[in-house]
């Protein structure tokens, strides 16, 4: 199933950007990239990702 984030889930209201991948290890990947291009996050943790992964969601399509 397909799967879904928006930076707006975890409360980075400013940033409009919308994930979509078909697998969970495809969309943190992306995401991981983001926060370090776009967020400046030098190197995402564990725990930031783990919270994030929480907040992902499963699409119906």
């Amino acid at each position: 199933m397909p799967v879904e984030f928006r930076c707006s889930d975890i409360g980075a209201d400013t940033c409009k950007k919308h994930f979509v991948a078909a697998t969970l290890d495809e969309l943190m990947g992306q995401v991981a990239e983001h926060l370090r291009t776009v967020h400046r996050v030098k190197t995402p943790t564990q725990t930031l990702m783990t919270y994030i992964a929480k907040k992902v969601n499963v699409t119906s399509s």
